[in-house]
């Protein structure tokens, strides 16, 4: 049996519990998935008979992105593809010379209610929704993965990320440290999908308005225009007006996380959070998803720094100084990563120029929002 979560059977049937999981097994792992021979295989089938007309190698980065990473035993040492999502590239592009409008098939979509009530409970957020915004802010958490668990025990941290694995949100990343297994966002559907969970989850808790149609037009201006001011400002006010930042223990992953999810309501980007960039990490990268949007002007680094709400008066804006300061330094030490810049088409070797931004937060209050332009490489 296959695509289903290992939820004790003997909960959901009459007494059936002496089945086996063969599907953490390391001989199993590429059983089920294409792997990279595979679709490359399958590439250069469709491009012989002249029915894929985009180039392979632009073709390969893109699916490794969306498609790949999945890793079923910790022990594996191949990562596989998701086989509905390769196939329904292929199919969507045959004969077309473009990536399609959506990357994501309708079938591999999750529905949000069943997951909602594991995080929101008692009309309040309860422990998972921490642990959520860590995977969004970080790309993944350390755990042991539960074989099974009891249905009524869903809600228990390890079980919820358990879950999260067996669903394909989460997957091994071959690291692993004291006996836990370091389980990681495996590709940009499934980052998609989660940060689409996390704006469910927010819009439920906070009774946010109705942003979307707001946001979409922010952030084409954002991608094509450069405007950055009007879409930053606007999230900053879902956070000031909307939440109850004071009530988190760590308010600075509260607004990363906003920033994170609000953000990415489109593909124009690939949002990268602790990035690792000339021998440092930034907060938060949107490169350019330039091969479905070659016409994409902008891309942007961000360095997103928090000062506690208690914080007030000189020893604010000595600290607000002091944060800017930090931030500019950082911003030209990562703009500087010659190898991000091919990746990613930006000047000098491409069309797109990089904004450096730098955002401050004090407490739920954003005070500052600027472009660095010195030295911008």
């Amino acid at each position: 049996m296959t695509g289903v979560s290992p939820i004790t059977l003997d909960d959901v049937s009459s007494g059936y519990n002496i089945g086996t999981n063969l599907s953490m097994r390391p001989e199993y792992n590429s059983l089920l998935g294409f792997t990279q021979k595979d679709v490359s295989d399958i590439l250069d089938y469709y491009i012989s008979t002249d029915e894929f007309l985009i180039d392979k190698t632009a073709a390969l980065y893109n699916i490794k992105k969306w498609y790949d990473n999945y890793m079923f035993s910790n022990k594996a040492t191949e990562s596989v593809f998701n086989t509905d999502g390769v196939l329904y590239l292929l199919t969507e592009t045959m004969n077309q010379d473009s990536f399609p409008e959506e990357m994501i098939d309708n079938n591999l979509r999750i529905d949000y209610g069943k997951l909602q009530d594991l995080v929101w409970h008692n009309q309040k957020l309860n422990g998972n929704f921490e642990v959520l915004t860590q995977i969004i802010n970080t790309g993944g958490y350390q755990c042991r993965v539960n074989k099974s668990f009891p249905f009524e025990e869903l809600k228990k941290t390890d079980n919820y990320l358990s879950l999260f694995y067996f669903f394909g949100l989460l997957t091994y990343s071959g690291k692993n440290n004291k006996g836990r297994s370091y389980l990681v966002v495996p590709n940009e559907t499934i980052k998609h999908l989660i940060y689409g969970y996390m704006r469910s989850i927010l819009d439920k808790a906070f009774d946010l308005p109705d942003w979307f149609f707001k946001l979409n037009k922010l952030s084409e201006d954002l991608a094509y225009n450069g405007e950055f001011k009007p879409i930053f400002h606007y999230i900053a006010s879902l956070i000031n007006d909307h939440t109850k930042i004071r009530d988190f223990q760590d308010g600075e992953a509260v607004v990363k996380t906003f920033i994170n999810v609000y953000i990415r309501i489109n593909d124009f980007y690939y949002i990268k959070t602790e990035h690792e960039m000339n021998k440092g990490y930034a907060d938060i990268v949107l490169f350019p998803f330039y091969m479905k949007y070659p016409d994409i002007e902008y891309a942007y680094l961000i360095e997103l720094k928090y000062i506690k709400r208690e914080i007030e008066g000189k020893k604010l804006r000595k600290e607000l100084t002091s944060q800017i300061d930090d931030s500019r330094k950082q911003l030209d030490k990562y703009g500087q990563d010659h190898e991000s810049r091919k990746e990613y088409h930006l000047k000098p070797y491409g069309t797109v120029d990089l904004k450096k931004i730098i955002i401050v937060f004090h407490g739920w209050e954003m005070v500052y929002c600027e472009e660095w332009i010195m030295d911008n490489g």
